[in-house]
Order: structure tokens, then sequence, then C-alpha cells
């Protein structure tokens, strides 16, 4: 989510087990991911602004995606900027989308975010769900976890449900 967490409250409580989906500890259909990592830190910075800044990439069910300033000037340095390559990869072709409604906290303002929600294998043992989501086709934020984190995962996965494989 854009800046804290726990500054939205999701209005849609409805998610994967409503739908009979399973959990993500039982997902094992990861796609495999070839595409090259950038480097840690600020050349993956100047990288984003040179390959994808403006790029706008449709996604699965054909809403555009607007590669934005605004995200990369938020981007904390923590490792996660090393994956950006994998983006057109999490919003083209997801698991999952979903589509929730949040509220803020503090001003009431109530605004609609679609999460697009990926599983990828780097390599056979690095397996990651990828989290991205948008507002107003443009790119927000996203956070990757390893799948072991499997209560977490499916915590996020909520709201109305797009599209899925």
């Amino acid at each position: 989510m854009q800046g804290k967490p726990d500054r939205w409250t999701p209005l849609i409580k409805k998610g994967y087990e409503d739908l009979v989906l399973p959990s993500v500890k039982d997902f094992k259909d990861y796609r495999i991911s070839e595409t090259e990592l950038w480097p840690r830190g600020n050349k993956a910075v100047e990288m984003y602004k040179a390959n994808l800044l403006g790029k706008v990439f449709k996604d699965a069910v054909n809403d555009p995606l607007i590669m934005n300033e605004e995200f990369v000037n938020h981007l904390k340095l923590d490792g996660r900027e090393q994956y950006l390559p994998l983006i057109e990869e999490i919003i083209s072709d997801p698991q999952e989308i979903w589509l929730q409604a949040e509220k803020e906290k503090m001003t009431g303002k109530v605004v609609f975010r679609k999460r697009y929600i990926s599983f990828i294998a780097l390599e056979k043992e690095r397996r990651f769900m990828f989290v991205a989501d948008s507002a107003k086709c443009q790119w927000l934020s996203y956070t990757f976890y390893p799948v072991e984190r499997y209560s977490t995962l499916d915590n996020v996965r909520t709201g109305v449900l797009l599209h899925g494989k």
C-alpha cells in the first residue's frame, strides 16, 4: 500500500476463501522467470528511469498501468529495487488481480486499488509471491514475499477477483 499500510482499511472483506481458492501454501505452479535482475541501490533507480519510466503496460484485463516517477521517487533502496525488471511479468501475466476499496482512516477518503499477484521462481529454490498495487492506472507499490510466509500472503488476497488462473 502507499504510505503506511495501517493507514488504510479494506472495505471489501471477501477474499480467496470465499471463492474457494487454494491457500498460497498449496500453490505449486510458479512461473520460472529468466529476467535478469538489476543491481541494488541507485543504479536500479537509474535503470528504472531509463528503461521503464513512462511506459504503459496492459494488464491481464486489458487495463493500462503507467510506470510513473512518483513511485520511483518514494522507493526505499532495501533490495526490492533489484526486482524492478519483473514488473512487466507481474502486470501482464499475474496469477490473480484483485480490486479493493480502501478507506483512509484519518480523512475517510475512499480509493480503489488493483492488486496484482504473481508467483515467480527465479531459480528452483527461490520462489516468491510478488504483489503490485495500482490506483487510477498509476503504479503505487510492489513487494515480494518468500512463499514460506503464506499466512501473510493469503491476507492480501481480498476484494473482488478481476482475474484468476
